[in-house]
């Protein structure tokens, strides 16, 4: 069906290079714009407490339909559990069992003001994922969402996550070894390094993944003008 649809349109815009591949297979080259997946700071709280707590959070905010990649990342969570006393907060809709991850959970039911009021609390924000068909074709909306907070984050380099970080100063991380490093570097971050980064995160956000910042491309390329 998609194909059909992306066929019939007269302009499609796809958030990353790999969805736009495959729409230029079934289209002309010319109708296809390569335009991301954008955020609007303005609707997330700024974190502004960087000081880590004697128990360190970290965050993961998504559909229940995603939260199975948290396994991939399960033994280096649990190691930072044991080891730091780490916690993962959850905000979603979901209420899955998630095996020897449930006993650090702590689930939050997710809502438009939860998720940024959470995001500011958390010390760190994750999103682990498979390297598959399906994610390669995601936009690292979760990843814009941290930085959008000033949240520090650690992703899996998979499709666009891995210019996604480049660009706003995220961690990337790839065997479920890497991940136990990754957090709790940024867990064991001065205070005041971990404000310079959040503050350049949120920065790079606006400059890079925003509306405002995408607005002339996407007049472009609906309307044929800047």
């Amino acid at each position: 069906m998609w194909a059909k649809a992306v066929a019939a349109a007269d302009v499609v815009i796809a958030g990353n290079d790999y969805l736009a591949s495959h729409a230029m297979a079934v289209t002309s080259k010319s109708k296809v714009h390569v335009i991301p997946s954008c955020i609007e700071p303005s609707h997330y709280s700024a974190k502004s407490k960087y000081d880590v707590g004697a128990t360190p959070v970290a965050i993961w905010v998504g559909s229940p339909g995603t939260e199975p990649y948290l396994q991939t990342v399960a033994p280096a969570l649990l190691k930072l559990n044991k080891s730091i006393g780490l916690r993962l907060v959850i905000v979603s809709s979901g209420n899955a069992e998630l095996g020897p991850l449930q006993p650090m959970v702590d689930r939050v039911e997710w809502s438009l003001s939860r998720v940024g009021a959470e995001m500011v609390k958390a010390d760190v924000g994750i999103m682990p994922m498979l390297d598959d068909p399906w994610t390669r074709g995601k936009c690292g909306y979760k990843l814009l969402q941290y930085a959008a907070a000033g949240l520090p984050c650690v992703g899996s380099p998979v499709g666009v996550n891995r210019q996604v970080l480049s660009n706003i100063g995220g961690r990337s991380a790839s065997p479920a070894p890497e991940w136990a490093e990754q957090i709790l570097d940024l867990i064991e971050m001065g205070q005041r390094e971990r404000r310079s980064l959040g503050t350049r995160m949120s920065a790079a956000v606006r400059r890079h993944y925003s509306y405002e910042a995408w607005g002339p491309a996407w007049r472009e390329a609906v309307l044929g003008r800047g």
